[in-house]
């Protein structure tokens, strides 16, 4: 307890908390007898108890009659930010508080504390719930997006895909995959302009990012939408745009979809790297996967393919 005791000089080791029961005389008092703790550097809790019928309330009449040192206790007491900038004040005219003399924070500094941090977490909670359901939206989304491609569609980017990165693609085009069980390089069938050097050479006068619209609708390796395609890239994809032009009658589709004549390869390959005007399979997509659907849907009409489900 704090007595007049602890203010006599009398050292006591080992004290770690002082109660004071009812408010001390002054600010003096209050501190000296805290100052008899902790004299081996422990820390210590110092506690002043008071009766709701003593406590202190806020009245500028009464307390501009009060003593000064009454009115110091009573603001210690009653004051609801830092104990410690009063403490400061009153004793050395500093109006630093816990923070900055780098000292244990006092209770209401540790309040204040444990609640900006509750308010944080329940604010990066509710965030977080927040950032969690719209990414599931998005989700899906793309899912709902997905369902509408048909399945034929993408089995036929799947069959490309397991041709792996040589297998012939003119070929399987105008073959089927059974015709295509051989190296593109290594094709003995197909015209010089048609070769793997001389498709990989056109594919790469697309260029999609010259097009604002069109440069997020397809991969820049394999030309196929990650809408259908996630890994199209590890097989370099469909590189077959330039061999519609070896069919009079498919190159006469893709003329129909662009709605004018296309003359020479620049055009046609400009042509291609720009979004298409109208969904395709109930997406956004480029020329180019637009003149893709346009060859999946003529090898099943052609019977070049026959998927299982349409």
């Amino acid at each position: 307890m704090a007595t007049a005791a602890p203010g006599t000089g009398i050292d006591v080791p080992g004290i770690t908390h002082v109660i004071h029961l009812e408010g001390p005389h002054s600010i003096i008092d209050y501190t000296q007898s805290a100052g008899r703790a902790g004299r081996a550097r422990e820390r210590v809790t110092a506690v002043i108890i008071i009766e709701d019928k003593d406590w202190p309330t806020e009245d500028p009449e009464k307390d501009s009659c009060l003593e000064l040192k009454t009115h110091e206790v009573n603001s210690l007491i009653g004051t609801k930010g830092c104990r410690q900038s009063i403490l400061s004040r009153c004793l050395d005219n500093d109006l630093r508080d816990c923070k900055g003399i780098d000292a244990v924070l006092c209770d209401n500094c540790l309040r204040e504390k444990l609640l900006w941090k509750s308010e944080l977490s329940s604010r990066g909670l509710v965030m977080s719930q927040a950032y969690g359901r719209k990414v599931a939206r998005g989700l899906e989304q793309i899912e709902a997006a997905r369902v509408k491609v048909p399945k034929f569609l993408l089995s036929e980017i799947k069959e490309v895909r397991e041709l792996g990165q040589w297998g012939c693609r003119i070929c399987w085009m105008f073959k089927g995959r059974e015709g295509a069980q051989h190296t593109w390089m290594e094709c003995s069938e197909i015209e010089e302009c048609l070769s793997f050097q001389g498709c990989l050479g056109f594919q790469g006068r697309i260029n999609y990012r010259r097009g604002r619209q069109a440069q997020f609708l397809s991969c820049f390796y394999c030309h196929v939408s990650q809408e259908l395609c996630l890994d199209g890239h590890k097989s370099r994809g469909t590189t077959m745009a330039l061999a519609v032009c070896a069919d009079e009658g498919l190159w006469k589709q893709v003329q129909e979809l662009a709605g004018r004549e296309l003359a020479g390869e620049k055009e046609y390959a400009e042509w291609l790297e720009l979004k298409h005007s109208k969904l395709v399979c109930g997406q956004e997509m480029t020329k180019a996967l637009a003149v893709f659907d346009l060859v999946v849907r003529w090898r099943i009409e052609t019977g070049v393919s026959v998927p299982d489900e349409r």
